[in-house]
């Protein structure tokens, strides 16, 4: 999860939540749904009925795919061209949400990425 503070800036606010939520089945917490996170954000292989998947980190990059495009065009997902930002960005931006878990890009990918084409930003 991730909120806005007072002057702007993200703030993750998770916290592994869902892991402890996974394991505890008796932990208090409460969904609507049999899965646990924003269902638009939902990677696909956790949406499969058949079978009870935990969440991963290529399933947390799927989600941040879907908020930074999110943020990119101030609109629910999927919204067609992001013409203002670089190939570079909308390329791994769309990486993200493959299909298949191992082909999104890592973290530590994203970042590099983002670091050179959209944080380019100024205090306030």
């Amino acid at each position: 999860n991730v909120i806005i503070d007072d002057s702007g800036c993200p703030r993750i606010c998770d916290f592994g939540l869902a892991q402890i939520f996974y394991d505890e089945a008796d932990s208090g917490m409460t969904t609507t749904t049999e899965h646990t996170g924003t269902d638009r954000y939902l990677a696909p292989e956790l949406l499969v009925d058949e079978v009870n998947t935990r969440p991963t980190a290529a399933s947390d990059v799927y989600a941040v795919g879907w908020f930074i495009h999110t943020d990119i065009k101030k609109g629910i997902p999927p919204a067609v061209d992001c013409d203002t930002q670089s190939s570079l960005t909308w390329s791994m931006i769309k990486s993200c949400w493959d299909r298949q878990p191992e082909a999104r890009p890592s973290a530590s990918r994203m970042a590099e990425v983002l670091s050179t084409t959209l944080i380019h930003t100024t205090e306030p």
